[in-house]
């Protein structure tokens, strides 16, 4: 599971470099910061709340996955455990199909931002494409 999040985390920072470089230098130096103007490109807006939205939720999975396996090693000798095995492993294997969905829906937000990429780049070049031939 941490494998598929850090695919996440790696392609979703790729992005978030890419759409915006002021964020980057934020970090560097604070007073070079420059506003980014979304009224021209909205699509870049939705993009970055999509990509916003796949890291947090891949950061939560993680998490989720983290404190489901410190929880089974710490619980797993308890009297408690032993004696509520059942239920435990119910709530876990729920927590672990929720935190699969959400990981499966970030993929999905990965893919979908791919394909509004993809589809910026081909809608510029076909109006380039038009212009040059006027």
């Amino acid at each position: 599971m941490s494998g598929v999040s850090g695919m996440v985390f790696t392609i979703m920072g790729i992005w978030i470099a890419f759409l915006y470089p002021n964020a980057m230098s934020r970090i560097l130096t604070p007073s070079k910061l420059v506003a980014v103007d979304f009224s021209e490109s909205r699509s870049d807006a939705k993009r970055l709340e999509l990509i916003v939205g796949a890291v947090m939720a891949s950061a939560l999975v993680m998490l989720g996955a983290l404190l489901i396996t410190l929880a089974k090693i710490l619980l797993q000798m308890t009297p408690i455990y032993v004696e509520h095995r059942i239920q435990f492993k119910a709530a876990a294997l729920s927590c672990l199909l929720f935190i699969t969905f959400a990981q499966m829906e970030s993929i999905f937000h990965v893919v979908l931002s791919n394909i509004m990429f993809i589809n910026d780049l081909h809608f510029r070049r076909q109006g380039r494409e038009a212009d040059e031939e006027m």
